[in-house]
């Protein structure tokens, strides 16, 4: 307890002593002129003033128009904010470990955007929303609708995409107010990284404007009296609208989306009721950034963009402190920020090329225009003429309630008449051939050894002669282990082999070379048991010509 009490008792003594040094608190030299002055401000509060004139009010304002300057500071901010949007990520500077990866690169960008009265509001919707939902980029101004063909439409949030379907109805105007007409354009090279066009460059002109004009006052009163304030609030008003548009979170908000390794179509119009429709055709390779993920605003949580929207809050409150308190040259400052009010206004409406926007896009030579008067037949052109899928996927946005039944009707007949033919049923497949039982090669009591002299003369004849078989020995050769196809090699050292039996006489080889009729061979077939399987004509010939 005693502790604190010193602590505090010591603060105090020093607050005192600065006080007194800085001479704010009053001296006794100073209370004793206090008296005579409270006598003189009595006499004066008792004698009566005269009124002060209008004219001189406005005299005096016109001199010293301080008051107005200031507040001026505090009204357009939603103008400095456009400017900024449209001017940011011409010139960036990359920073940080992602600088190398050019698909998610951070940077600071160097915006061109002037000092003008405003950016006082500015600075302080800016804080606002740096702790509310963290956007810096505006409200999409045009209401469009986003569709992907084969996919879904969204309803777009995005500022930059709402300048861009604005930009290309200016640019491609109708002559004809009614109907409806569809323009086909393509993606190309350079996304997310807009071009410097003459809106840009036009902040060189306003700059060296702006310093022109507030260096007079350094000569006009001469040289023990030169007026410095106005050159140093420019000086400092443009290098703070410099820093707040620099900021990494423009860029990262403007461009917020993945990028497109594939070929898709995006159709960008107002809906029904309006005019124009533009279908982009998207190259896989052109690295394009997915409209449909851009047209949907993300909240971006950044530390940086909350640290440097509380100290540049606090920079221009000071700076406008210091315009409230001019007491000469005001007009001269007044100057400086019509003209950089004039610029802002210029930036923030004029209409600029998709290459300036940063998306891009030409007209596509392969597809014409549809131009018609009824939005019926423009749609079914698209559909049918130009490009599949296009038409049908704008019947739902310009044609809500549906088709008519005799519009039905015909683009069904039509979607018909182009649906290709259907490919002819493939033949059936025939199944495999059975051979008759008599034919069958498997029998259960010989083995798959080569014929016997029986089976040969069971078999029918060949229709072409074939030479006579070996006669048959007097007893049944043995099954041999050996397959028929491949009898064994003779050694060369092995004795000649035995000569061949004698053949049998006449009598019994006649009956081989007849050729027996179908009874016959059945007859044959059902008197011998067991018998060999049967083959066809040419098989059993050469079996039997192997055989001898």
């Amino acid at each position: 307890m005693a502790r604190s009490l010193r602590y505090s008792l010591g603060w105090t003594v020093l607050l005192y002593i600065c006080l007194t040094e800085a001479s704010a608190l009053p001296s006794q030299s100073a209370r004793e002129d206090q008296a005579p002055r409270l006598v003189a401000r009595q006499r004066s509060s008792n004698t009566p003033t005269p009124p002060t004139s209008s004219s001189k009010v406005l005299r005096t304002q016109l001199v010293n128009p301080a008051g107005v300057i200031a507040v001026l500071l505090i009204i357009g901010g939603d103008i400095v904010q456009k400017a900024c949007a449209q001017l940011v990520s011409g010139l960036r500077f990359p920073y940080g470990r992602q600088a190398n990866d050019h698909k998610d690169r951070k940077y600071f960008s160097f915006t061109p955007v002037a000092f003008s009265f405003g950016w006082v509001a500015y600075a302080f919707s800016a804080l606002m929303a740096a702790f509310g939902d963290g956007s810096l980029m505006p409200q999409a101004d045009t209401h469009c609708l986003v569709l992907t063909i084969g996919g879904q439409w969204k309803n777009n949030e995005s500022w930059i995409i709402s300048r861009l379907v604005r930009d290309l109805e200016l640019q491609y105007k109708s002559q004809d107010p009614g109907g409806l007409r569809i323009k086909f354009l393509r993606s190309c090279e350079g996304s997310a990284k807009p071009n410097r066009d003459r809106i840009w460059w036009l902040f060189s002109f306003v700059f060296a404007a702006q310093f022109g004009l507030a260096i007079p006052p350094l000569f006009i009163h001469g040289r023990d009296n030169r007026n410095w304030t106005i050159i140093l609030i420019t000086a400092i008003g443009t290098g703070l609208a410099l820093v707040a548009a620099c900021m990494p979170q423009w860029g990262e908000e403007k461009y917020n989306g993945r990028r497109i390794r594939k070929k898709t179509t995006f159709v960008l119009t107002r809906g029904n009721g309006h005019t124009h429709a533009f279908v982009i055709n998207v190259d896989a390779g052109h690295d394009f950034k997915n409209l449909d993920d851009m047209a949907t605003t993300r909240t971006i949580d950044s530390s940086l963009t909350r640290v440097f929207t509380v100290i540049l809050a606090v920079l221009w409150i000071f700076l406008l402190l210091t315009v409230a308190g001019l007491e000469e040259d005001s007009w001269f400052l007044l100057g400086v920020g019509l003209i950089g009010m004039a610029h802002n206004v210029i930036v923030a409406g004029w209409p600029r090329e998709s290459h300036s926007h940063g998306l891009p896009i030409e007209v596509d030579p392969r597809f014409d225009v549809v131009d018609r008067r009824s939005v019926f037949k423009a749609l079914f052109d698209v559909e049918f003429s130009r490009k599949e899928g296009v038409g049908e996927a704008l019947l739902g946005v310009f044609l809500p309630k549906g088709l008519r039944p005799e519009q039905e009707d015909t683009w069904k007949a039509e979607k018909t008449r182009r649906r290709p033919p259907a490919p002819p049923p493939a033949p059936p497949i025939a199944p495999p051939s059975a051979s008759p039982p008599a034919l069958s090669t498997a029998s259960p009591t010989a083995p798959p050894a080569a014929p016997s002299a029986a089976s040969s003369t069971s078999s029918p004849p060949a229709p072409a002669p074939a030479p006579p078989p070996a006669p048959p020995s007097a007893s049944p050769p043995a099954p041999s282990t050996v397959p028929p196809t491949a009898p064994p090699a003779a050694s060369s050292t092995a004795p000649p082999p035995a000569p061949p039996p004698a053949p049998p006489p006449a009598v019994r080889q006649r009956p081989l070379l007849q050729q027996p009729t179908a009874e016959q061979s059945s007859g044959e077939q059902s008197a011998s048991e067991p018998r060999a399987p049967e083959r066809d004509t040419a098989e059993g010939v050469r079996d039997g010509s192997d055989n001898a």
